[in-house]
């Protein structure tokens, strides 16, 4: 009830503003003796003027005044209408989280508790344990090219990370949006994206890297 009086009040609001623009447009017109074709062009545009703002300013207050539960319905909607497959993954630490998956590649989507702004895009990449040894054998100089060259290629998309350190066990990172009016369907699924593309990258490093060492090594993402 109150969020339907809310949206009386602001049409009503809007109406007398489309009703009264012409009018005090005019009258100010009329006071400063403005040429009558000046008059009727700012008469005429008034209307649109007062609607354009009224719109801004709904639409300012449209995302970022939603509640936690209505911004991850948003977001889950959002996730549904692509050919991405989406998973419930609560945790916590966080309002809501889904995990996005496309093939064996997946992306975790949360609104952390600590940080209810932001909306985060994050990834954690490991190498299975039946690996370690496969990975130690790389010598100390193919092992530092590979982490450099995976350090690089994150910086380069803009991601933070952590965990590329010798030895190489993980790697996780992470990107983040901010839940605005000017978070759109299509900035958000850019974000993820960039996430999987990245692991896509990391994953061609990863395996030239090892070709070149003469081993067979894969990371796999959790």
């Amino acid at each position: 009830m109150a969020q339907f009086i809310k949206s009386l009040l602001g049409s009503l609001g809007a109406g007398l503003l489309l009703l009264g623009g012409p009018i005090i447009v005019g009258t100010l017109a009329l006071l400063q003796s403005v040429p009558w074709y000046l008059m009727a062009l700012a008469i005429l545009a008034a209307p649109g003027i007062v609607l354009w703002s009224f719109l801004q300013v709904k639409n300012w207050g449209g995302l970022r005044h939603q509640t936690v539960e209505q911004s991850g319905e948003i977001i889950r909607k959002w996730l549904d209408h692509t050919k991405l497959s989406v998973a419930n993954s609560p945790t916590p630490e966080a309002y809501y989280r889904y995990t996005v998956s496309l093939g064996p590649r997946s992306v975790s989507v949360y609104r952390r508790k600590s940080d209810p702004e932001m909306v985060m895009f994050g990834i954690n990449l490991h190498v299975p344990k039946v690996d370690y040894a496969t990975l130690d054998s790389m010598t100390d100089k193919r092992d530092s090219m590979l982490i450099k060259d995976l350090r690089l290629e994150l910086a380069r998309l803009g991601i933070q990370y952590s965990g590329l350190s010798h030895p190489l066990r993980s790697i996780s990172f992470v990107d983040d949006i901010i839940f605005d009016h000017n978070l759109t369907r299509s900035s958000f699924l850019e974000k993820i994206e960039l996430m999987i593309r990245a692991q896509v990258i990391l994953g061609e490093i990863i395996d030239r890297e090892a070709k070149l060492a003469g081993v067979s090594l894969t990371m796999s993402s959790s």
